[in-house]
């Protein structure tokens, strides 16, 4: 999980895609590839829609200038074929604006900005001034390279798609020769991407492209009772969870599924499994039972929907590692409190 400094309610967890705008996108058919990451990034008006096997179709970041923001005309930004309302229609997704923030116009459109973006994302704003300080005097900072910055700067490591034909090109949706840089350096810029490409701090299209491995981020819920990873793997069916159960004196209990089943076993000290199955008896309507699941007996304890379950550890430091048939759904959840059915989770005395 990353932290933006200068945009510091901003958070992203794992892997990011940063999409130019180079016409040299169309050479490559990386849409899936780009999907594939976590967040995609792309900037002002760039477009998805009829170029997704190329560019892709996802879109979690657009960090946009302040024109792009507030929905107005800038002479000598007209894009070909985008409304200026681009950024009303963009849905679920951040929206970082990069503008003066000296200019009237700035403050404005960020004032304004419940009105220009659409209501399910979310704006946030980063000064220009505090960018530019970091940056070569002669350098007026593109939203492209800005945000690489930020990412480098804040630790992350992006894949950059589009920014190898920064010189000469012309946005990959124009029907044009090329582009001038305008108030922008793109020599400059090319010279720091390489520049933090040989440092190791950004990845470009072929790093995934022959190596096509990535990373994803882990949930992690932690409490009293024990710190848990949620959705280790989470492009497979189901949900694969470890719990690293700290504390012998509480008891996690109870619950049952509609539909989920779920598949326990402990790959470290012992647990103490309760399963409360229905009995069909009106005056005793559950039956409790214990299982051990422990690493002196490896085993797998499968417990089908409608059996409310719980447990409690045995030894402290205990894991426990626990495969769901499901995605987690708390529609798919009924809770019970601890005692509802009698039991006992003290060890017996015997």
């Amino acid at each position: 999980m990353a932290t933006f400094e200068l945009i510091p309610d901003l958070t992203l967890n794992g892997s990011i895609a940063i999409v130019g705008s180079g016409s040299h996108l169309l050479n490559h058919e990386d849409g899936e590839i780009i999907d594939s990451f976590d967040h995609v990034v792309r900037f002002n008006r760039a477009p998805t829609s009829d170029y997704g096997k190329y560019v892709g179709s996802k879109t979690t970041v657009r960090v946009v200038n302040q024109h792009v923001f507030g929905c107005v005309e800038h002479k000598g930004w007209e894009t070909e074929g985008q409304s200026k309302d681009f950024i009303k229609h963009q849905e679920n997704q951040i929206i970082i604006m990069q503008g003066p923030d000296v200019d009237p116009k700035s403050g404005e459109f960020w004032a304004n900005r419940h009105e220009t973006i659409h209501k399910t994302s979310n704006p946030y704003k980063v000064a220009f001034s505090k960018l530019k300080d970091e940056f070569p005097a002669d350098v007026h900072p593109s939203v492209g390279i800005s945000f690489i910055w930020l990412c480098v700067k804040n630790g992350l490591t992006p894949c950059l798609f589009g920014f190898d034909d920064a010189i000469g090109a012309h946005h990959y949706w124009e029907d044009k020769q090329s582009v001038t840089g305008g108030c922008h350096d793109f020599r400059i810029e090319r010279d720091l991407i390489e520049q933090w490409t040989y440092e190791g701090k950004i990845k470009h299209r072929l790093d995934v492209v022959a190596n096509p491995t990535k990373e994803h981020a882990i949930q992690f819920h932690e409490d009293d009772r024990a710190q848990r990873l949620l959705n280790v793997f989470p492009s497979i069916n189901g949900q694969i969870n470890v719990s690293y159960v700290n504390s012998i004196d509480h008891v996690v209990a109870w619950h049952k599924h509609n539909v989920q089943t779920d598949y326990w076993t402990c790959v470290k000290g012992s647990i103490k499994v309760g399963l409360a199955s229905p009995t069909g008896d009106n005056d005793n309507p559950y039956e409790v039972k214990w299982e051990y699941l422990s690493d002196k007996n490896f085993k797998v304890l499968e417990i089908p929907p409608g059996i409310y379950h719980g447990y409690k550890a045995i030894e402290p430091g205990s894991i426990l590692l626990y495969y769901l048939t499901e995605k987690y759904d708390p529609q798919d959840e009924l809770r019970a409190q601890v005692g509802e059915f009698g039991e006992d989770w003290k060890a017996e005395d015997k």
